[in-house]
């Protein structure tokens, strides 16, 4: 093979992985975007087993993970609640259980942290509470 056809598959190989990759984050963001649009507080406290993200697009601890955690978890079957903390009231927060962003609730469980190992532990526990139930019997 010569180095001309080598550096074309090359560059195709490249520019397909590029497409991919673009894709991907695309995905992602478009489940943030739809879950924070399609999200209530009323939709939230009625749905416990659901996982509830309150977050405020401002806060540099939030922007250091959710990216993070939309990105591992793009094509994650299940749904999340997003509720942007600044659009809440006090009271709401505090049914919630929110004093620091970001803040995951689920099933009455709050984790308050920016350890991305505790998140997407806390994150696989409530989108795979059926596969668990399986394997406890």
């Amino acid at each position: 093979m010569t180095k001309k056809i080598f550096f074309k598959y090359l560059m195709i190989l490249f520019g397909v992985t590029a497409v991919v990759c673009i894709i991907y984050v695309g995905l992602a963001f478009d489940r943030f975007e739809t879950d924070l649009h399609n999200s209530s507080y009323r939709e939230s406290i009625n749905e416990p087993d659901t996982l509830t993200i309150i977050y405020n697009p401002d806060c540099p601890r939030c922007r250091s993970v959710l990216p993070r955690l939309f990105l591992a978890h793009a094509f994650d079957s299940g749904n999340e609640h997003i509720l942007e903390a600044h659009k809440l009231t006090s009271d709401q927060k505090t049914n919630l259980g929110e004093n620091l962003l970001p803040t995951f609730v689920y099933k009455g469980e709050v984790l308050e942290t920016t350890n991305y190992s505790k998140i997407n532990k806390f994150w696989n526990k409530s989108h795979h509470s059926w596969l668990h139930s399986i394997n406890r019997k």
